[in-house]
């Protein structure tokens, strides 16, 4: 019996032998390949010798997908079908595995002409493209996207047996961003590789995390109690505490996990994972690891949330309920004043007056601060005009947040805030405190220079609080270091000349002095400190001894008596 049988066998010859398809007519009994076109010589990898007593069954990749393929050919040769289209694997020659669609039609009982289409690289960029849609690319570990449909499939299993419970922990690296910023981002990227690494490996197989995002992630442990999810988020900790070699340097990094269960804190996953991240915003502002979601803690973070809602509308508004209160700094030679210290103040319409410990930190959680210090900085020079117009000269004191000193546009904005008002720039100081001078010394050297071209005095704050070495300070252009009052009130009321404690205050006023810089002690409330301060030669002090922190107006009274 011929293979071809038609009134156009020259045409359909030439079809079937340069059809860029790869096809073959094929044996239904037993696979072995009647006749093939060069595509489908060229998709095996096989040579043309071969071909007499080639089989293609060798060829096909064992599994469900073969068992179909072999069904299929039977029916035809059963007669029960025509034709049929299948999705599977072939195996070249040369053992190179392809993913192909092929397509089968009966010439007649014993005949089968089979069309392979080669469609690897289909597969492959849909691979690539799951890969992209549901795994972070850094880590290859699941996404956020990933994680939240793993969440919701997990939940839908626990609602289903009433028995069963899962944890769900949220993570973030502690002091991420201060690495990022010394090392670089690509030892950052680094860090985050090895941290999913080693996150991964502690964790119990079954356990699904994901990088949630940047340095972020979270993990749901499935048919997991409390007491279990604890005891991972401890292994996890230990895991990162172990010391990390990144781009040549040992780094020690540590972790902050919050933790929430189903169905006790929730029973959807929005939800787990909102009260997962409170969890853990309580575990690092607390320094202690982890922490599991309380009630009380869902409280003071709405009650945070709100606050920070507030200062923004106030910030926006430019309301009266930010004020400055100024805190006389006094000459402890003859107790007069030249200085103020601004002092924010929030007075809330309904709250009263909020902390500053508590509303300060909220805008330095956030981008607030920056509107914040610009508002203040504003205040201050529109009171310092205010005073030098009715003959009041006073310098004042205004504290630079640590992450204004980050803004590019800092300096401009000292300037544009001294020019709206014509106040020239001896009558401000700007006081940086020592731990955020000594981050990045050279450019703390640069920025404060540029300062002084405004004339404007420059104070250390907190000193004694951070490391600075000696070369270090004295590469800063500061006029005055401020003696932090933590080391003030360790002095008693009978002060000892020869204890430690005053041994470290007469050591940063004689530092002082050596360098030209004049010396404040902050938070004097006796009379025997200030007394002890004046005979070691500390020039100024400022606290309750002398004056709390008061409005401009208690101020100008104050100053009047004393005149």
């Amino acid at each position: 019996m011929p293979l071809l049988s038609s009134p156009n066998v020259d045409l359909f010859q030439s079809l079937f032998e340069r059809n860029q398809m790869a096809i073959a007519i094929v044996s239904s009994a037993d696979l072995r390949v009647l006749k093939a076109n060069d595509s489908f010589v060229k998709l095996l990898e096989i040579d043309d010798e071969a071909l007499n007593e080639l089989e293609l069954k060798p060829y096909l990749v064992t599994g469900d997908h073969k068992t179909k393929f072999l069904e299929s050919v039977e029916k035809i040769r059963a007669s029960e079908e025509k034709s049929f289209t299948l999705e599977h694997r072939y195996q070249t020659k040369r053992g190179r595995i392809l993913d192909a669609v092929t397509n089968g039609d009966g010439l007649d009982g014993d005949r089968i002409v089979i069309v392979v289409q080669d469609i690897t690289d289909r597969i492959q960029q849909e691979i690539e493209a799951t890969q992209l849609a549901n795994y972070d690319e850094l880590t290859k570990l699941p996404n956020r996207r990933m994680f939240t449909s793993e969440l919701e499939r997990q939940l839908e299993i626990a609602l289903n047996e009433d028995s069963s419970s899962l944890g769900v922990m949220f993570l973030d690296l502690d002091g991420f961003k201060e690495i990022n910023d010394t090392l670089g981002h690509e030892a950052g990227d680094e860090l985050l590789i090895e941290v999913a690494k080693r996150l991964r490996k502690a964790l119990r197989k079954g356990d699904f995390i994901s990088r949630f995002a940047g340095d972020e992630f979270a993990v749901i442990n499935c048919n997991s109690n409390s007491f279990n999810t604890a005891e991972t988020a401890q292994r996890l900790i230990d895991a990162i505490a172990q010391p990390i070699t990144i781009s040549g340097f040992p780094v020690t990094c540590s972790v902050s996990i919050g933790l929430s269960a189903f169905p006790e804190d929730g029973n959807n996953g929005p939800e787990l994972l909102r009260r997962a991240d409170i969890a853990m915003y309580e575990a690092k502002r607390n320094r202690k690891g982890f922490s599991c979601f309380s009630a009380e803690d869902n409280k003071r973070i709405r009650d945070r949330v709100l606050l920070r809602n507030d200062l923004e509308r106030a910030l926006e508004e430019d309301s009266d309920e930010i004020q400055v209160y100024y805190q006389p700094r006094v000459n402890l030679s003859d107790n007069s004043i030249q200085v103020v210290e601004a002092l924010a103040r929030w007075r809330h319409p309904e709250r009263g007056f909020v902390s500053p410990e508590l509303f300060i930190s909220i805008a330095e959680e956030t981008t607030l601060i920056h509107s914040f210090g610009k508002c203040i900085l504003d205040k201050v020079c529109r009171q310092l005009k205010s005073w030098h117009e009715r003959g009041i000269e006073l310098r004042v004191a205004f504290n630079l947040a640590a992450k204004e000193l980050e803004r590019f546009d800092i300096y401009q904005q000292i300037e544009a805030a001294l020019n709206k008002y014509e106040v020239r720039g001896k009558w401000l100081e700007i006081e940086i405190t020592e731990t955020a001078s000594m981050k990045d010394i050279n450019r703390s050297v640069r920025f404060m220079s540029k300062l002084k071209t405004l004339g404007v005095h420059l104070a250390i704050d907190d000193f004694g609080t951070g490391y600075s070495s000696l070369t270090a300070l004295k590469q800063l252009p500061a006029d005055t270091i401020k003696i932090d009052q933590e080391f003030i009130q360790l002095l008693i009321e009978e002060v000892d000349f020869c204890s430690p404690d005053a041994d470290i205050v007469r050591a940063i006023v004689t530092l002082a002095d050596s360098f030209h810089m004049s010396t404040v002690a902050e938070g004097v409330e006796t009379q025997a400190q200030a007394e002890f301060l004046a005979q070691l030669g500390c020039e100024f002090a400022q606290g309750y001894y002398y004056n709390p922190p008061m409005p401009p107006a208690n101020l100008e009274l104050l100053l009047s008596k004393k005149s």
